[in-house]
Protein backbone atom coordinates (compact mmCIF):
# COMPACT_ATOMS: atom_id res chain seq x y z
CA UNK A 1 0.00 0.00 0.00
CA UNK A 2 1.33 3.39 -1.04
CA UNK A 3 1.97 6.18 1.31
CA UNK A 4 1.70 9.77 -0.11
CA UNK A 5 3.55 12.42 1.39
CA UNK A 6 4.55 16.11 0.66
CA UNK A 7 8.28 16.65 1.03
CA UNK A 8 8.89 20.56 1.23
CA UNK A 9 12.18 22.27 -0.22
CA UNK A 10 12.82 26.18 0.14
CA UNK A 11 9.54 27.63 -1.57
CA UNK A 12 9.30 24.00 -3.94
CA UNK A 13 6.64 20.97 -2.76
CA UNK A 14 7.16 17.86 -3.91
CA UNK A 15 4.29 15.21 -4.07
CA UNK A 16 5.65 11.78 -3.81
CA UNK A 17 4.12 8.37 -2.96
CA UNK A 18 6.45 5.83 -1.50
CA UNK A 19 6.04 1.69 -0.76
CA UNK A 20 7.84 -0.29 1.51
CA UNK A 21 11.94 -0.73 1.66
CA UNK A 22 12.23 3.50 0.03
CA UNK A 23 14.87 5.21 1.58
CA UNK A 24 15.58 8.94 2.76
CA UNK A 25 18.61 8.45 0.44
CA UNK A 26 16.05 7.43 -2.46
CA UNK A 27 13.67 10.04 -1.72
CA UNK A 28 16.61 12.77 -2.17
CA UNK A 29 18.18 11.67 -5.02
CA UNK A 30 15.77 11.39 -7.19
CA UNK A 31 14.47 14.91 -6.44
CA UNK A 32 17.57 15.69 -7.44
CA UNK A 33 18.29 17.18 -3.91
CA UNK A 34 21.66 18.63 -2.74
CA UNK A 35 23.75 15.55 -1.95
CA UNK A 36 24.40 17.50 2.23
CA UNK A 37 20.32 17.64 2.14
CA UNK A 38 18.70 15.49 4.70
CA UNK A 39 15.35 14.58 4.84
CA UNK A 40 13.37 15.12 8.50
CA UNK A 41 9.76 15.16 10.32
CA UNK A 42 8.16 18.84 11.59
CA UNK A 43 10.13 17.96 14.79
CA UNK A 44 13.82 18.45 12.93
CA UNK A 45 15.52 15.21 14.02
CA UNK A 46 16.73 13.71 10.18
CA UNK A 47 16.27 10.51 9.25
CA UNK A 48 19.49 8.28 8.26
CA UNK A 49 20.45 8.32 4.87
CA UNK A 50 19.86 4.57 4.63
CA UNK A 51 17.14 3.92 6.99
CA UNK A 52 13.15 3.17 5.31
CA UNK A 53 10.75 5.71 5.63
CA UNK A 54 7.57 4.14 4.47
CA UNK A 55 7.00 2.27 8.25
CA UNK A 56 7.59 5.61 10.17
CA UNK A 57 5.59 8.39 8.43
CA UNK A 58 2.29 8.79 8.06
CA UNK A 59 0.22 8.96 4.79
CA UNK A 60 -0.45 12.44 4.08
CA UNK A 61 2.62 13.29 6.26
CA UNK A 62 4.84 16.69 5.55
CA UNK A 63 8.52 15.96 5.31
CA UNK A 64 11.65 18.79 5.35
CA UNK A 65 14.56 18.80 3.05
CA UNK A 66 17.13 20.97 4.24
CA UNK A 67 20.79 21.17 4.16
CA UNK A 68 22.31 20.22 8.49
CA UNK A 69 23.23 23.71 9.34
CA UNK A 70 18.66 23.80 9.28
CA UNK A 71 18.09 20.14 9.96
CA UNK A 72 18.12 20.14 13.78
CA UNK A 73 17.72 23.78 14.42
CA UNK A 74 15.63 24.38 17.72
CA UNK A 75 13.29 26.36 15.85
CA UNK A 76 12.21 23.06 13.27
CA UNK A 77 13.44 22.83 9.48
CA UNK A 78 12.82 26.06 7.60
CA UNK A 79 10.46 25.78 4.80
CA UNK A 80 10.01 28.77 2.19
CA UNK A 81 7.55 31.91 2.42
CA UNK A 82 5.59 30.08 -0.48
CA UNK A 83 5.57 26.59 0.64
CA UNK A 84 4.45 28.32 4.09
CA UNK A 85 1.90 30.03 2.64
CA UNK A 86 0.27 27.21 0.23
CA UNK A 87 -0.16 24.78 3.88
CA UNK A 88 -1.75 27.66 5.43
CA UNK A 89 -4.41 27.99 2.85
CA UNK A 90 -4.67 24.13 2.78
CA UNK A 91 -4.08 23.38 -0.78
CA UNK A 92 -4.82 19.88 -1.42
CA UNK A 93 -2.42 17.81 -2.71
CA UNK A 94 -3.01 16.47 -5.88
CA UNK A 95 -2.76 12.77 -6.42
CA UNK A 96 -0.24 10.97 -8.45
CA UNK A 97 -0.46 8.22 -10.85
CA UNK A 98 0.62 4.85 -8.38
CA UNK A 99 2.69 1.80 -9.35
CA UNK A 100 2.20 -1.91 -7.88
CA UNK A 101 5.89 -2.82 -7.72
CA UNK A 102 8.03 -2.97 -4.10
CA UNK A 103 10.55 -0.38 -3.33
CA UNK A 104 9.04 1.78 -6.14
CA UNK A 105 7.46 5.55 -5.18
CA UNK A 106 6.17 7.63 -7.97
CA UNK A 107 7.04 11.28 -7.36
CA UNK A 108 5.21 14.65 -8.99
CA UNK A 109 7.27 17.07 -10.35
CA UNK A 110 8.07 20.20 -7.90
CA UNK A 111 5.23 22.70 -7.46
CA UNK A 112 6.07 26.35 -8.22
CA UNK A 113 4.97 29.02 -6.11
CA UNK A 114 1.75 30.84 -7.09
CA UNK A 115 2.46 32.87 -10.03
CA UNK A 116 5.01 30.81 -12.01
CA UNK A 117 3.62 28.38 -14.55
CA UNK A 118 3.49 24.46 -13.88
CA UNK A 119 6.60 22.80 -15.39
CA UNK A 120 4.57 19.62 -17.42
CA UNK A 121 7.39 17.32 -16.56
CA UNK A 122 5.68 13.72 -16.20
CA UNK A 123 6.15 11.94 -13.19
CA UNK A 124 9.36 10.34 -12.27
CA UNK A 125 9.58 6.97 -10.38
CA UNK A 126 12.03 6.53 -7.54
CA UNK A 127 13.52 3.32 -7.67
CA UNK A 128 15.14 1.78 -3.83
CA UNK A 129 18.73 2.17 -4.56
CA UNK A 130 20.62 -1.19 -3.95
CA UNK A 131 24.01 -0.50 -3.99
CA UNK A 132 25.65 -1.16 -0.58
CA UNK A 133 26.60 2.02 0.75
CA UNK A 134 29.97 0.94 1.19
CA UNK A 135 30.18 0.69 -2.69
CA UNK A 136 28.73 3.77 -3.47
CA UNK A 137 31.23 5.68 -0.85
CA UNK A 138 34.10 4.27 -3.01
CA UNK A 139 35.34 1.56 -0.54
CA UNK A 140 37.13 -1.35 -2.24
CA UNK A 141 37.11 -4.98 -1.90
CA UNK A 142 39.81 -7.11 -1.73
CA UNK A 143 38.53 -10.13 -0.12
CA UNK A 144 37.08 -10.50 2.70
CA UNK A 145 38.72 -6.88 3.11
CA UNK A 146 37.66 -3.25 2.47
CA UNK A 147 40.07 -0.22 2.63
CA UNK A 148 37.92 3.40 1.78
CA UNK A 149 37.61 6.64 3.50
CA UNK A 150 34.72 7.83 6.26
CA UNK A 151 33.38 10.56 4.54
CA UNK A 152 31.65 13.70 6.45
CA UNK A 153 31.47 17.63 5.01
CA UNK A 154 34.51 18.56 6.88
CA UNK A 155 36.99 16.20 5.31
CA UNK A 156 37.74 12.32 4.39
CA UNK A 157 39.41 9.91 7.03
CA UNK A 158 41.29 6.70 5.69
CA UNK A 159 39.84 3.31 6.55
CA UNK A 160 39.92 -0.60 6.32
CA UNK A 161 37.51 -3.19 7.40
CA UNK A 162 39.13 -6.61 7.85
CA UNK A 163 36.05 -9.36 7.96
CA UNK A 164 34.12 -7.04 6.79
CA UNK A 165 31.44 -10.14 5.71
CA UNK A 166 32.28 -12.23 8.75
CA UNK A 167 30.57 -11.95 12.09
CA UNK A 168 32.65 -9.48 13.97
CA UNK A 169 34.69 -7.49 11.33
CA UNK A 170 37.17 -5.09 12.60
CA UNK A 171 37.02 -1.15 11.56
CA UNK A 172 40.44 0.55 11.77
CA UNK A 173 40.74 4.58 11.39
CA UNK A 174 44.12 5.92 9.92
CA UNK A 175 45.34 9.13 11.15
CA UNK A 176 41.94 10.33 12.93
CA UNK A 177 41.57 14.29 13.71
CA UNK A 178 41.96 14.95 17.53
CA UNK A 179 38.96 16.41 18.04
CA UNK A 180 37.92 12.66 17.62
CA UNK A 181 40.22 11.12 19.83
CA UNK A 182 40.15 14.08 22.42
CA UNK A 183 35.74 13.77 22.23
CA UNK A 184 33.05 11.92 23.35
CA UNK A 185 33.74 8.97 21.47
CA UNK A 186 37.64 9.31 21.54
CA UNK A 187 37.99 6.11 24.66
CA UNK A 188 36.07 3.97 21.52
CA UNK A 189 39.27 4.41 19.34
CA UNK A 190 42.37 2.11 20.33
CA UNK A 191 46.03 3.15 19.30
CA UNK A 192 47.00 0.01 16.88
CA UNK A 193 50.30 1.45 15.29
CA UNK A 194 51.83 4.77 14.76
CA UNK A 195 48.47 6.17 13.06
CA UNK A 196 46.06 3.63 13.20
CA UNK A 197 43.20 3.32 15.40
CA UNK A 198 41.35 0.17 16.24
CA UNK A 199 37.63 1.16 16.73
CA UNK A 200 35.99 -0.11 19.70
CA UNK A 201 32.02 -0.46 19.93
CA UNK A 202 29.59 -1.09 22.79
CA UNK A 203 27.69 -2.30 20.64
CA UNK A 204 28.65 -3.76 17.90
CA UNK A 205 26.73 -2.59 14.10
CA UNK A 206 24.68 -5.02 12.47
CA UNK A 207 26.21 -4.27 9.43
CA UNK A 208 29.05 -3.05 7.61
CA UNK A 209 27.02 -0.30 5.90
CA UNK A 210 25.93 0.83 9.44
CA UNK A 211 29.33 0.49 10.95
CA UNK A 212 30.53 3.09 8.20
CA UNK A 213 27.83 5.72 9.39
CA UNK A 214 27.86 5.22 12.58
CA UNK A 215 31.93 6.19 12.23
CA UNK A 216 31.12 9.27 10.11
CA UNK A 217 28.83 10.13 12.66
CA UNK A 218 31.14 10.19 15.42
CA UNK A 219 33.82 12.19 13.38
CA UNK A 220 30.97 14.92 12.19
CA UNK A 221 29.84 14.86 15.99
CA UNK A 222 33.12 15.66 16.87
CA UNK A 223 34.50 18.09 14.57
CA UNK A 224 30.92 19.91 14.16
Amino acid sequence: MEKHLAVISGDQIHDVRILPGTTAEDVRRQLSLPAEFLLSRRDGLPFGPTEPIYGVVQDGEKLFASAPAVVGDTTGPVAGPAAILRMMLGFPIRPVETGSSPGLVRARPARRPSGLPETSESSRIIRRHSQPLWEERGWRQEGQRLAGWYRTRYGSYAGDINDAFGREPEYYIIKPPKALLNGPHGACFWQKGRHRYFVHWSQRPDSVNTGILRIEHALQEAMG
